[in-house]
């Protein structure tokens, strides 16, 4: 009995199962930190598009530019390879704001990138930690035309 437990076999199996759950959890949110950060640069181009967009047609189009704006956000985040056919995701009609400050423009885009994680826990119905809300503001100085 006491060669028994003596015995180390098995030793090097029963660490490594005690630190797969850490190293799966440190794996798991480096992969969502990475696709949030990419994300983001792509919300922060796509407002960059929208409002340098705006700020050259603003003088002859005014508010009539905003669906043009709004195309060119949707253009800028699918080609960021962000999904824009969800609405849960991103809705052009809400997720993307145009003001207008005089000789500037305003672009503010919003997107709803997932994390793929769900919590623990949680009644049914109700969805916390699966989704990252990314914002990104741009501003642009209006194009005049003439001399």
């Amino acid at each position: 009995m006491l060669r028994l437990l003596r015995c180390e076999r098995g030793q090097a199996l029963m660490e490594f199962v005690a630190v797969l759950p850490l190293l799966l959890l440190i794996l798991l949110g480096t992969l969502v930190l990475g696709l949030g950060v990419n994300a983001k640069l792509v919300v922060s181009s796509a407002a960059r598009e929208g409002a340098r967009y705006a700020a050259i047609v603003w003088e002859s189009q005014g508010w009539g530019a905003l669906p043009g704006v709004r195309q060119k956000v949707r253009d800028a985040l699918a080609a960021g390879g962000l999904n824009v056919s969800d609405p849960s995701y991103f809705n052009p009609g809400q997720d993307v704001q145009v003001a207008d400050l005089g000789d500037y423009v305003q672009v503010t885009v919003s997107y709803r990138q997932p994390t793929f994680v769900r919590t623990l826990g949680q009644p049914s119905g109700l969805d916390l930690g699966s989704r990252l809300q990314l914002r990104s503001s741009s501003i642009f100085r209006k194009e005049r035309s003439g001399p």
